[in-house]
């Protein structure tokens, strides 16, 4: 073992993105890091991708897999990870680009913090590699989380993999991944409830929008054209967990509940469980019974924002928004109790005559 430059493995999943891939492996093999390796594990890809993978394999310290049967994102990266080496990971994804020092800069920082998972800012780039002018973390639904905050994760994720470096030990008390939680979540959920997360405000690499995102930050933000996007997030953001509309598909709240219980399960087999993770559940479990209660939950997520990572201005436009549209349907109802009335009372005199 090089204890002055210890092996780092990127492990990077691919599933028909040949069109930006030989960007990313070129940025990855760029690497200034002495010491890495690079594996690859393909989930059943159609397109071109497996034939550019078969490009790289002249250089020693790349090597790839393919997988027998489509596994999903979650578990391909648990399936990449395990066939890593190196003492330490990091995530990478099929279509952004790396700049030269991200593994150098990221381990630096994890060792000075001493931390299990640290994560870096990146750049958001276009399809044509030209930068937007906008950075990730900026776009991140709770800002930045460091050390033990893992409340915040209990509702949202702020930390995309492909910023992060972790150390194996971290890995090894995340797997088997969750089928319905994302890897990069689970694992930086674990990192704060030990107390050792970290990030780094420097941009190490360029997160390429485009339409075909898996997961992470929507194609859909513009150079010149912010209005759409924030629509959408604050729609996105409410169809999650806080904003509570008059009619919610009973699977969405299924769904929920079983996430809350993750963590839940998680946590009581670490001997801890908190105040708010049991409130959550209770809520979900209100809200999917149509239990009157549920409207009290509301003061709770106003007292504890901070500590679960929820804007204030969100949960004024959520209520905002609810009042609005409750309004909205009373008014409906009280115009078209007449039209209605007047409606059937010349069906029964068409009838009659």
């Amino acid at each position: 073992m090089n204890h002055q430059y210890p092996l780092v493995s990127i492990a990077v999943t691919t599933y028909n993105g040949a069109r930006y891939l030989r960007q990313q492996l070129d940025s990855l093999l760029a690497q200034d890091y002495p010491s890495l390796e690079i594996v690859v594990a393909d989930d059943c890809s159609t397109d071109n991708t497996r034939a550019i993978l078969v490009e790289y394999e002249c250089h020693e310290n790349f090597r790839w897999y393919k997988n027998a049967k489509n596994l999903g994102y979650i578990k391909n990266f648990e399936h990449v990870i395990k066939r890593c080496r190196g003492e330490y990971i990091a995530l990478c994804d099929q279509d952004d680009e790396w700049y030269t020092d991200k593994i150098t800069k990221t381990l630096a920082f994890l060792h000075e913090k001493d931390a299990l998972l640290a994560y870096c800012d990146a750049d958001l780039i276009a399809a044509d590699n030209s930068k937007i002018g906008m950075n990730l973390l900026s776009h991140s639904p709770t800002g930045p989380i460091d050390g033990g905050e893992y409340e915040k994760f209990y509702l949202l994720n702020t930390v995309n993999g492909c910023t992060a470096l972790f150390r194996r030990e971290l890995f090894d008390q995340a797997a088997p991944f969750p089928i319905d939680v994302p890897h990069d979540w689970w694992l930086s959920y674990i990192a704060a409830f030990d107390g050792r997360l970290a990030h780094t405000a420097d941009r190490l690499m360029g997160y390429r929008m485009h339409a075909n995102n898996t997961i992470g930050i929507s194609y859909r933000i513009k150079k010149r054209n912010l209005k759409q996007y924030l629509r959408r997030k604050l729609s996105r953001y409410s169809k999650r967990f806080i904003y509570d509309k008059t009619v919610r598909p009973v699977k969405w709240g299924q769904e929920c509940l079983e996430h809350f219980e993750r963590f839940k399960a998680f946590e009581e087999g670490r001997g801890k469980t908190t105040t708010i993770l049991n409130v959550l559940t209770d809520w979900m479990n209100a809200k999917m019974s149509n239990d009157a209660r549920v409207e009290e939950y509301r003061s709770f997520f106003f007292e504890h924002h901070q500590r679960l990572g929820i804007k204030m201005r969100s949960l004024l436009f959520m209520t905002i928004r609810k009042e609005l549209i409750r309004a909205k349907i009373k008014l409906c109802y009280t115009l078209a109790s007449p039209l209605l009335f007047v409606i059937l009372l010349l069906c029964v005199i068409w009838t009659v005559l």
